[in-house]
């Protein structure tokens, strides 16, 4: 054969390989999974079961203040990780399921279909922990709360773990572990506290990772403590971009990097914390379930979601300081990770 043919003929089956292999990593099923703390999204209604006074209109938490923190939330929800929205959101700090279903009922979220798991809490202020998923995608086989006793007493002392557990549209199971740590007010108590419930936390995974082989494994939460801390580091096993190896029984923790970089979702007398995580269990066969891709670990703040004061510039742009009423949307950022079939 004319050697210009052979040539000729190389290039071509080179440009098809790759043509193809760049048409089957597009077709693989892509999601994004995102958290947010929506800083106390309280309605107007006393609720005798909980501490709910500095948000009922005696305190100055009107229904026109309530609308326009849902307003705010929505706004950010709408574009976050992507230009419609996550396909999985967990939240923090929700007074009741009526808070999250007046969200996605909203203007900017009513036509996204977004569905609400959350299970109510004996948190004493009444604060839970909450999970919007696109219906469209996913369908919901079974959610249970986690209530935690802290060691040393029979209090409960923390917010329920939100376990919510399904099937995409793909056939393909994932099972969510949505979060709120306890406080770190409260020095080395409340960091034993925090120890304690993710020790819990990686227990009661690696039993269902065991029930449900080949199931893929997300944690997200407010753990209020960073990705180098004991409680995430240790007790949880989580592993930062750079450790060599992923067991089973240890989580990928890819906001380990934005702590490096010296971002953070939280700022507290102007410095930057990572408190708000996305990770994901090393569980299974490594060409099994979702993997996050690389670089994917983002904060989302953009800047009309950062305030504009001299001394606090570029932080988020909350609803109070204090008991001074600003009308922003949290004291947190959110943060989202794309994930992708293996």
């Amino acid at each position: 054969m004319n050697p210009k043919i052979v040539y000729f003929l190389g290039w071509v089956l080179l440009g098809w390989n790759c043509f193809f292999s760049h048409s089957l990593q597009a077709q693989k099923p892509e999601f994004t999974v995102a958290f947010y703390n929506l800083e106390n999204l309280f309605d107007t209604v006393d609720s005798p079961d909980t501490d709910d006074a500095e948000f009922l209109p005696s305190s100055g938490w009107s229904q026109e203040r309530y609308r326009k923190k849902l307003n705010q939330l929505s706004r950010v929800i709408d574009t976050l990780g992507t230009p419609s929205g996550p396909d999985f959101l967990g939240v923090c700090e929700a007074e009741n399921r009526l808070v999250l279903e007046d969200l996605v009922s909203g203007s900017l979220l009513k036509n996204k279909g977004y569905k609400v798991i959350h299970e109510e809490s004996s948190d004493p202020r009444g604060i839970d922990v909450g999970f919007l998923y696109k219906g469209s995608n996913f369908k919901v086989l079974s959610h249970q709360a986690f209530r935690l006793f802290m060691p040393d007493t029979q209090i409960v002392r923390t917010r329920d773990v939100l376990w919510v557990f399904g099937r995409t549209k793909e056939k393909d199971t994932i099972g969510f572990f949505v979060c709120h740590w306890p406080s770190r007010r409260g020095g080395e108590r409340a960091d034993r506290y925090r120890q304690y419930i993710a020790s819990r936390i990686r227990e009661i995974s690696d039993s269902l990772a065991v029930l449900y082989p080949g199931a893929t494994w997300l944690l997200m939460g407010d753990l209020n403590d960073e990705p180098s801390d004991r409680s995430v580091r240790l007790a949880l096993g989580a592993l930062a971009p750079q450790d060599s190896a992923c067991h089973q029984k240890n989580w990928f923790n890819p906001m380990a990097a934005i702590q490096e970089k010296g971002d953070g979702t939280h700022a507290y007398q102007q410095k930057w914390h990572v408190l708000d995580q996305i990770l994901l269990k090393c569980a299974g066969m490594p060409d099994a379930g979702y993997r996050i891709l690389d670089g994917s670990a983002t904060v989302y703040r953009p800047q009309w979601m950062q305030s504009r004061h001299e001394k606090y510039f570029g932080e988020p742009y909350r609803t109070y300081a204090g008991k001074n009423y600003l009308g922003g949307f949290s004291d947190h950022f959110p943060v989202y990770v794309k994930i992708q079939k293996r």
